[in-house]
């Protein structure tokens, strides 16, 4: 099986955010979801509010184009 990527963390820990969010929202479900991958991420976007996971997706992928 495949390592999980960038995207299937912040999936699996966002699952339960209501969108919009703010970043910091984003940031405190990872990190009450314990996984240092998608906190990592998600410190590295830019400090607003998402419309949706897709958003959250565009801007991890635009920090870092492995995503």
């Amino acid at each position: 099986m495949p390592e999980p990527t960038v995207r299937d963390h912040l999936r699996d820990c966002l699952a339960e955010v209501a969108f919009p969010a703010s970043r910091n929202t984003l940031l405190d479900a990872a990190i009450g979801h314990g996984d240092p991958t998608a906190v990592q991420a998600l410190r590295e976007i830019p400090k607003r509010d998402y419309a949706d996971l897709s958003a959250v997706f565009a801007a991890v992928s635009a920090e870092d184009p492995g995503a």
